[in-house]
């Protein structure tokens, strides 16, 4: 007998009752039968569900002006490799994005359009409706206008071929023909040869920095003015296709190639649908009793694989939905808590296609040499950048009035996420040819730099930028963190696989010469500020506490719980329980909160994210917590995302080296909550349940396999062997 009747309960429509109580509240009758895990089956159907309910719908069109806080913004469309904001009207985009066209290697480049256009559209309509569906990418937008004019349109960047953009239009006026513009590329198009109905046209754009060829193909002619006219009852349908590359090679060819017109639109379609189905169907499901976290829960995958994990090159910050930054890649930006997020959700493909972009080691020595001066060369240290070029090397200088590079703490950021992959998805030759060298690579960074005193014989660190970045100095917290977890990682290494003992031990001596500082009472943030001169608050705030915990869990147990609770405590309160923080730094700290069983906190600090998130996913810093008086707006921010979605899989499953923790870390308040699928070292899948606050089923599977099924709250060991692997149950908590 299946534990709450899911395949009738899960069907039914919320009609004002939540979606977790369909799925996991059971009959006292039935609480003494035996709880079963939820079959895939059954876990696909949570997940449409849930998917449903988190997806949008505007009943209201409003103008979107950009940089201001009138909204909504564009809904966001992406399949990693292009993508923008969608225009209100859902008929195309103002400016489409590419993950790689660069106008020069720090700043990517977009083109106008592909968009169709009518000054009758220009109007506001008397009935609107719009949709997007995160399950399949799909914007549906439903206008008609005083003047007669009505239409119907479907938009999505296919999943299946990640170089095409899709919309079709339906004239739906009883009487009106609907003539729509086509704007693109400054209308730099040209005829081409076109196999059956329709008309094709191509062109291509250079810059300095390399070549897009792009191609069009419409259902029916256009006019000699690239417009296209419908009668009432006809549909129309535009396929773009691009191709980049730096030489011009057959650019053109391979957009039209792109354009798959030998293909029906309805297989297309069908293509797409599926090949996002894959994606989620790899994903890990989270079911959560508020609905509006588990809206963002959802809304952040749906964003996170829209916007990254491209066969070339990193996300930017605001990746396709604004040129902030040069939409270039910050490494403990979105580029890799987007890293991070793959690899807990169960998508490892997508991390490892980010982490090869990652690694760039000559980039890597060459942002050393800067920290080396007046020191021994050492062609072996590696330095991460901070603000990357899409090649690696750092692009912020050191003659900037804050030397925004010099934050070390991202040795630490770096190195975890390939520590992380290659713990969750063991891979011997990744291991050697990509963990094994940025491990080496940090430590002998650290190694290279750390001041030695020789009287005390212990070491601390010269002036670095903390994560504050509002504070520079000697031996700051994150930055002696982010050391000892990259020395110990390389250590451990070394000595497990017998490899540079000589360094080994040179790792070793630094590593425990290094002082964490602190005093009695808390974690400082460096030895020479006091506790009472620390300011929080504002877009900087006081960061630095967030780094005793993620992502250097391998040094959570080393250190003092209960002081790193006052600091987490103390720290919150200095920064005003988190007005005008950024939001993936509210996310940073709920994470850290997490790994000393903080859920209660995590929640408090996660409500955060709500506060600056409407409808749509904006990143702003209030003044004053006035929205009027918004210091910026950043539509769709890669970090916050990225980093929100970490939270509730670290909610209920934490795996540290050899160990799985199970509902480590639930708010107190929230006793009915699920978890399908959240993946684990060694590949291990763990999924489970907890009904009016017990533990109704944990199962753990590797390969399909059920290794281990529990029914309460335990520690589970993993035992790996040579070539298996087995799980053994520790602590009853």
């Amino acid at each position: 007998m299946k534990n709450n009747l899911i395949g009738a309960l899960v069907a039914a429509q919320w009609a004002g009752i939540r979606m977790l109580t369909a799925i996991l509240v059971i009959s006292p009758a039935s609480r003494a039968v035996a709880v079963e895990p939820k079959t895939v089956d059954e876990i696909n159907r949570i997940r449409t569900t849930l998917l449903t309910e988190s997806s949008f719908i505007r009943n209201t069109y409003q103008i979107q002006t950009p940089g201001t806080m009138k909204y909504p913004v564009g809904l966001l469309l992406g399949n990693a490799e292009m993508g923008g904001l969608a225009r209100e009207n859902g008929l195309g985009f103002a400016h489409s994005w590419y993950a790689g066209y660069w106008y020069d290697p720090r700043t990517r480049a977009s083109l106008v359009g592909p968009e169709l256009s009518s000054p009758e559209l220009d109007a506001n309509p008397e009935t609107f409706r719009q949709s997007l569906n995160i399950e399949n990418g799909v914007v549906v937008t439903t206008a008609s206008y005083r003047s007669g004019a009505s239409y119907e349109a479907r938009m999505f960047c296919s999943h299946a071929n990640r170089h095409l953009l899709h919309i079709q239009v339906k004239n739906i006026s009883l009487a009106k023909d609907l003539v729509l513009n086509l704007k693109l590329a400054n209308q730099k198009l040209r005829p081409a040869s076109s196999p059956g109905r329709g008309q094709m046209l191509t062109g291509v754009t250079e810059n300095g920095c390399g070549w897009i060829g792009y191609a069009v193909h419409v259902s029916k002619p256009l006019a000699a003015d690239f417009s296209l006219s419908l009668k009432p009852g006809e549909v129309g349908v535009l396929r773009y296709a691009f191709a980049v590359d730096k030489p011009r090679q057959d650019i053109e060819n391979r957009a039209m190639r792109s354009l798959e017109v030998e293909k029906t639109d309805a297989k297309l379609v069908e293509e797409n649908t599926l090949a996002w189905a894959r994606e989620w169907e790899s994903s890990a499901v989270v079911v959560l009793p508020d609905p509006e976290y588990q809206k963002l829960f959802y809304r952040s995958i749906y964003w996170l694989l829209s916007t990254s994990g491209s066969e070339k090159y990193l996300p930017g910050e605001v990746q396709f939905s604004s040129g902030t930054w040069g939409m270039k890649p910050f490494s403990y930006g979105g580029a890799g808590w987007a890293v991070y997020a793959y690899i807990h959700l169960g998508l490892p493909d997508h991390a490892r296609r980010m982490l090869e972009w990652h690694f760039q080691p000559e980039a890597f020595k060459t942002n050393a040499i800067p920290y080396l001066t007046g020191k021994t060369p050492n062609p072996e240290a590696w330095c991460f950048a901070h603000e990357s070029d899409r090649d690696g090397y750092e692009t912020s200088t050191w003659d900037q009035p804050i030397k925004w590079a010099t934050q070390r703490h991202i040795q630490a950021f770096v190195a975890g996420f390939f520590h992380r992959y290659q713990q969750f998805y063991p891979d011997p030759e990744f291991k050697s040819r990509r963990l094994w060298p940025v491990l080496k690579g940090a430590a002998e960074f650290w190694r290279s730099i750390a001041v030695l005193d020789e009287a005390t014989q212990t070491y601390s660190l010269p002036t670095l930028l903390s994560v504050s970045e509002c504070y520079a100095g000697r031996s700051v917290l994150d930055a002696v963190l982010a050391a000892k977890y990259c020395l110990l990682l390389a250590q451990d290494y070394g000595k497990t696989h017998g490899l540079e003992p000589d360094l080994v031990r040179q790792w070793e001596k630094v590593n425990a010469g290094l002082q964490i500082p602190q005093d009695e009472n808390v974690y400082l943030l460096s030895p020479d500020v006091p506790r009472n001169k620390i300011a929080g608050g504002s877009y900087f705030g006081y960061r630095a506490p967030m780094y005793l915990g993620f992502p250097v869990c391998e040094l959570v147990p080393s250190l003092d719980a209960a002081k790193a609770a006052r600091t987490l405590d103390e720290t919150w309160l200095i920064n005003n329980r988190g007005a005008s923080m950024i939001t993936f730094v509210a996310s940073w700290f709920a994470l850290t909160d997490l790994l000393y069983g903080r859920g209660d906190h995590a929640l408090e600090v996660m409500g955060r994210n709500l506060q600056c998130w409407p409808e749509e996913l904006l990143e702003v810093v209030f003044a004053n917590k006035d929205p009027s008086k918004a210091q910026y707006v950043h539509p769709y921010y890669l970090d916050s995302y990225a980093a929100f979605s970490l939270i509730p899989l670290h909610m209920m499953v934490q795996s540290s080296p050899g160990q799985i923790k199970l509902f480590p870390a639930v708010p107190g308040k929230w006793k009915n909550v699920a978890f399908y699928q959240i993946p684990a070292e060694d590949g291990i899948r763990v999924s489970g349940e907890m009904i009016d606050g017990k533990i109704a089923y944990v199962d753990f599977q590797k390969d399909g396999r059920s290794l281990l099924r529990l029914n309460e709250k335990r520690t589970v060991r993993i035992l790996r062997k040579s070539d298996s692997l087995k799980l053994e149950v520790l602590d009853r908590e």
